[in-house]
C-alpha cells in the first residue's frame, strides 16, 4: 500500500506541471492571446461575412513570429458554401503568386479564373491565390491539409526560387537557432505554432532580438535602409553543390512530395509549373568588382558576346550557367527545375511547360526585361503569360470537364490599369535601388528622383508613397478621366478597382456613388446591379439607394 501511494504521489507530482501548462494554454486561447492563426477565416461585413471565407491576413506570424514587416497575403475570398456547380482552385507559391509588385487584380490567378469563367460559363469559378512574398515549400506543406479541407477541385503550384532565402530556408536570417538544417523539427515548429503558450514564448524572444537589433552599433554608424529581400540573406555566397545548396534542394524536394501525396491521397489533381528567370538582363549579384573573375562572372561575359555575335542558343546556355553559379540564390538554378520534373513524375503529376512558354515570347528566346521586371517577377504581360500556360495545362488534362468549348466572347478589358502597372513599376524600381541590386553603402536614387510621365504615373506615385489609398488613386484618376470626358477610360479604373477586391462591397458603393455624381447614373446603375449579386440584401446597399438622386432611383 505505501508503494501504491507512492506512485499515485509520483504521478500526481509529474503532472501538475502538465496540468499547469494546460490551464494556461486554455486561459491564453480564452484571451485569444496571439490571434488565430487558422489559415482561413471569416470575411469581414465588407465581404458579406455570412458567405464568405478569406485568407487570414495574421497567417504569415506563423513564419515570421514578431516580426513588425512582414509580406501579406492576398485578398481573396471564396464561398463558404460550396455551390453544386462550383469549382475550386488554389494556388500555392511565393511572391510570384502574389502577383508582385503589382496590386492583386494583376494577379495570374485573377485572368485564369476570368478565362475558365469564360470557358464555362455555367459553372461557379473560383481561384484563390495564397501566394506570400518570401515564403517556399515548408508554407506550400504547412497550408495543403488545410487547403484540402476547403473542397478544393485542382491544386497549382509555381514555387521553388525561395528554398534558400525565404522563411525557414537553408540560408535564411527568418531560420531557427540550432534546428535550421532538419526538416523534421521544422515541421514541429509549425506544428507547435497552433499553440499560445509557444508562440507566447515565440514572442518574448521576439522582442528580446528585435531590442537588441534595434542597440545602436559599437561605433555609432547607421544602419543602411534594407527591404525585405535585403532583410532574409543569411548566407552570402552559396557554391554550386555546396551543403546549403544540396540542403536547399532536398528541402524542396521532401515538401513537394509531402504536397503531392496527401493532394493525391485526397484525389485532387496538382499541377506544378517550372519555374522562369531574366538570365538575359540580370547579371549574377556578385558580378562587380571584386568578383570580377569569378565562375559566374567569366559565364555572364561570354553569354553577352555570344548574344552581341547573334548566337542566342549558345548565349542561353551560358546566362544559364551564369545564374546557376551565382552565389545569392534568389534564382532557382536549373536543377531546381530537374527536381521538379522529377518529383512530378514519381506521383504522375502534370508540370506546366513554363520556361518553355516564356522563351517562346521572348526575343530570340531569351528571357529578359521584355518579360520580367526585375530578377525573377513577370512583368504584367509576364503575368498574363502565365495564366494562359495554366489554363492551357488544364485544358490538355481535361479538368473541369473532358470537353472544353472555345471561351465565350468577352467584352471585358483586363483587370487592371495603366495605374496599376505603373504602381509596379515602381515598386520594382524601388527594390533595385536597393542591396543586392546595388552596393550595400549607396543606394540607388531611381525612384526617389522619379518624375511621373502622367496622371497615371503620378497616382500610382502617391501610393506607393503611401500618402494616398489604391482605392482613392483609382476614383481619383477616374474623376480626372470624366472631366476630360474621357468616360471609357474612367470606366476602367472603376473596373480595376472592383477587380482588385471583386467579392467586396465598398468598391461597389464607391464607384456608383462617384458615377452618380458625376450624373452617368446607367453606369452606376448596372455596378449597383453587380453590387447586389455579391451581397443580396446587405444594408449599405438601401442607404446608398436612398441617397441617390432621383434619376439614379427611376432606372
Amino acid at each position: 500500500m505505501a508503494l501504491k501511494k507512492s506512485h499515485f504521489f509520483a504521478l500526481i507530482v509529474a503532472l501538475v506541471p502538465v496540468l499547469f501548462f494546460l490551464l494556461l494554454e486554455a486561459g491564453l486561447r480564452a484571451v485569444d492571446y496571439g490571434g488565430n492563426l487558422a489559415l482561413f477565416v471569416p470575411a469581414s461585413h465588407e465581404y458579406a461575412e455570412d458567405r464568405y471565407l478569406a485568407i487570414n491576413p495574421d497567417i504569415t506570424q506563423r513564419y515570421f513570429p514578431g516580426d513588425r514587416f512582414i509580406p501579406r497575403p492576398s485578398s481573396d475570398v471564396f464561398l463558404k458554401v460550396k455551390p453544386g456547380n462550383g469549382y475550386r482552385v488554389f494556388v500555392l507559391g511565393g511572391s510570384t503568386v502574389a502577383g508582385w509588385p503589382y496590386p492583386d487584380n494583376v494577379m495570374f490567378s485573377r485572368r485564369l479564373q476570368q478565362l475558365l469563367a469564360a470557358t464555362f460559363p455555367e459553372r461557379t469559378i473560383e481561384v484563390i491565390s495564397l501566394g506570400i512574398a518570401a515564403v517556399n515549400s515548408y508554407t506550400l506543406r504547412d497550408f495543403i491539409d488545410e487547403v484540402l479541407d476547403q473542397q478544393a477541385d485542382a491544386v497549382l503550384i509555381y514555387a521553388g526560387h525561395n528554398e534558400y532565402y525565404g522563411a525557414l530556408g537553408a540560408a535564411s536570417t527568418v531560420t531557427l537557432p540550432g534546428i535550421g538544417d532538419s526538416g523534421g523539427l521544422i515541421r514541429l515548429y509549425l506544428w507547435l505554432q497552433h499553440s499560445r503558450l509557444f508562440r507566447l514564448l515565440g514572442d518574448a524572444l521576439g522582442a528580446a532580438r528585435h531590442a537588441l537589433q534595434q542597440a545602436p552599433p559599437g561605433n555609432g554608424a547607421e544602419q543602411p535602409r534594407m527591404t525585405l529581400m535585403g532583410r532574409v540573406i543569411g548566407e552570402h555566397d552559396i557554391a554550386e553543390h555546396s551543403e546549403t545548396y544540396e540542403r536547399g534542394l532536398k528541402q524542396f524536394g521532401d515538401n513537394l512530395r509531402a504536397v503531392l501525396n496527401s493532394a493525391r491521397d485526397a484525389g485532387v489533381p496538382v499541377l506544378v509549373s517550372e519555374l522562369v528567370s531574366n538570365v538575359r538582363d540580370q547579371p549574377p549579384f556578385f558580378f562587380d568588382g571584386e568578383a570580377a573573375d569569378s565562375d559566374a562572372a567569366r559565364a555572364w561575359r561570354r553569354a553577352r558576346e555570344l548574344d552581341s555575335d547573334g548566337e542566342p542558343q549558345a548565349a542561353r546556355a551560358f546566362y544559364e550557367r551564369a545564374k546557376d553559379l551565382d552565389g545569392l540564390r534568389f534564382r532557382a538554378p536549373e536543377a531546381m527545375n530537374r527536381l521538379i520534373h522529377t518529383v512530378a513524375a514519381e506521383s504522375g503529376t502534370a508540370v506546366v511547360p513554363m520556361k518553355s512558354r516564356f522563351e517562346a515570347a521572348a526575343p530570340q528566346g531569351l528571357i529578359g526585361d521584355t518579360l520580367i521586371l526585375d530578377h525573377l517577377h513577370p512583368n504584367a504581360g509576364g503575368y498574363l503569360l502565365m495564366a494562359r500556360a495554366f489554363y492551357d495545362s488544364m485544358r490538355e488534362l481535361g479538368l473541369i470537364s473532358t470537353q472544353w468549348p472555345e471561351p465565350a466572347e468577352s467584352t471585358e478589358s483586363e483587370p487592371y490599369t495603366e495605374l496599376d502597372t505603373a504602381i509596379g513599376k515602381l515598386r520594382a524600381m524601388s527594390l533595385k535601388d536597393n542591396w543586392p541590386f546595388r552596393p550595400l553603402d549607396s543606394p540607388g536614387k531611381k525612384a526617389i528622383a522619379y518624375q511621373p510621365a502622367d496622371m497615371a504615373e503620378s497616382y500610382a506615385q502617391q501610393i506607393v508613397r503611401e500618402t494616398i489609398t489604391y482605392a482613392a488613386g483609382h476614383l481619383q484618376l477616374a474623376r480626372y478621366y470624366h472631366n476630360q470626358g474621357e468616360h471609357q477610360r474612367a470606366l476602367l479604373e472603376y473596373r480595376a478597382l472592383i477587380n482588385n477586391t471583386p467579392h467586396r462591397l465598398t468598391p461597389y458603393l464607391a464607384t456608383v456613388t462617384a458615377l452618380a455624381q458625376a450624373k452617368r447614373y446607367r453606369d452606376a446603375s448596372g455596378f449597383l446591379t453587380q453590387a447586389e449579386a455579391v451581397a443580396p440584401g446587405h444594408p449599405a446597399l438601401a442607404r446608398l439607394m436612398q441617397d441617390m438622386p432621383a434619376p439614379m432611383q427611376q432606372l
